[in-house]
């Protein structure tokens, strides 16, 4: 349910400008609230717009460096590989699946070696703004 005092949450706009949602209608407020796009606070809205340009990069890239490679699913030879972060070791490490799909915010890679690539340009900045 759309919380009574949505007026008082903020939305990121298509500019990274933050609104306060007191300016515009209920029924605007309402639906930001339904799509994900109302925060309680202006550093929620402006942490969840960082999280937005980085992935929108990262799967860029990720497209850009797979030349047209997607995950085939339907066959259980091939590798799908993707980049998880160890809490306990602060490292980052490539893993990969056969045939089921880790749900991740990350793009999946068509290589070992490109996932290793990816962490070393994007590694820091995905600890900053992602975790």
């Amino acid at each position: 349910e759309v919380p009574e005092d949505i007026g008082d949450y903020y939305n990121p706009d298509e500019f990274g400008v933050i609104d306060h949602l007191e300016d515009f209608s209920t029924a605007y407020g309402e639906n930001c609230y339904k799509r994900g796009l109302a925060f309680k606070t202006v550093e929620e809205a402006e942490q969840y717009d960082k999280e937005r340009i980085l992935l929108f990069k990262l799967h860029k890239w990720a497209e850009e460096h797979n030349g047209g490679w997607t995950p085939n699913w339907n066959d259980f030879e091939e590798k799908q590989y993707y980049v998880v972060y160890d809490y306990e070791d602060k490292q980052f490490y490539v893993r990969f699946e056969h045939y089921s799909e880790t749900f991740t915010k990350l793009p999946y890679l068509k290589s070992y070696n490109l996932a290793e690539q990816f962490i070393k340009e994007f590694g820091d900045e995905i600890k900053e703004v992602l975790y």
